[in-house]
């Protein structure tokens, strides 16, 4: 039983509403050779995780009418999660090497509000890795496909946004992590009625400045985001659906379990829907043509 407590009135009505919920996880898992047990996630070589929660109080005030966060309150969300190495195939040592990580989650309620009758809505991963172990560096590369589902019409009475709730990236926090992209998905885009191609490569040279067990992680993200309904966001039938392109380049210096240093730079290219975006979002006094097609972070 949980709940968060937030301020809109600190936050110009952007904060997550307050929301009050009740669930419970079921999971099955395999630690890992030399781990005394599995209760962290680092120590798994496997798992599978059933999650249900119940919102059983949310602040549904008119300021939450076009979020899509709001109409939380008596929401059913039912998730299934899974990750690490299950593929007991020998062959380029498969049974060692490749990963499989996915979450598949399912929102519904049929309590109306903010104008909606009921809601509908999913949000889904899936990630197939490889590492290769042999080499020196021992490269790891994954493709992640991510969906969150959208209203196809912005008028309709069923709501078919995803709403995220807490959002965050866990234990399996890296760059290339759960947020799509360290530009546009970080302050740009919402995570609904999105389309997210992913394909990372991390390496670890094999290299150590301080101490025998520090270690550096290097690091390319490619992001590629374009929307599912475009009319859902109020473009034309037929406009396009690309958002846009991003790679990130990372270097993370790790000393310790508690010590570490990193450095990122990206640029992000926009496509045809993220400047129209961008438009609608800015500030009245920020004129359109000040909006330009690339954008950098370091």
């Amino acid at each position: 039983m949980l709940e968060n407590n937030s301020d809109n009135s600190y936050n110009h009505n952007n904060d997550r509403p307050k929301t009050k919920f009740i669930g419970f996880d079921i999971s099955l898992f395999k630690k890992k050779q030399g781990a005394k047990n599995g209760a962290d996630y680092k120590n798994r070589s496997a798992y599978v995780t059933m999650t249900y929660i119940h919102v059983r109080d949310a602040d549904s005030s008119s300021h939450y009418d076009d979020n899509i966060r709001g109409n939380r309150n008596g929401m059913n969300i039912v998730g299934l999660s899974f990750g690490g190495i299950f593929v007991p195939i020998n062959w380029l040592n498969i049974n060692k090497n490749f990963t499989f990580y996915g979450n598949f989650v399912g929102q519904q309620n049929s309590h109306g509000n903010n104008q909606y009758r009921s809601t509908e809505a999913y949000g889904m991963y899936i990630e197939p890795g490889y590492t290769f172990s042999n080499l020196s560096w021992k490269p790891h590369i994954f493709y992640r496909y991510t969906r969150f589902s959208g209203n196809k019409n912005p008028n309709g009475t069923v709501k078919r946004s995803y709403d995220p709730f807490f959002l965050i990236d866990g234990k399996r926090y890296t760059y290339g992590g759960y947020w799509p992209g360290e530009i546009v998905g970080m302050y740009m885009v919402g995570l609904s009625n999105l389309q997210i191609q992913q394909f990372d490569i991390t390496a670890v040279p094999p290299i150590h400045f301080f101490t025998k067990d520090d270690s550096l992680t290097l690091g390319v993200h490619f992001y590629n985001l374009s929307l599912i309904h475009p009319t859902g966001a109020g473009f034309k039938r037929g406009s396009s659906h690309h958002i846009s392109n991003e790679i990130d380049f990372s270097g993370e210096y790790n000393l310790d379990e508690n010590t570490s240093f990193s450095l990122l730079g990206g640029v992000a290219f926009s496509g045809p829907v993220a400047k129209k975006l961008a438009i609608n979002d800015a500030p009245k006094y920020v004129s359109p043509n000040q909006i330009g097609s690339t954008s950098g972070v370091l």
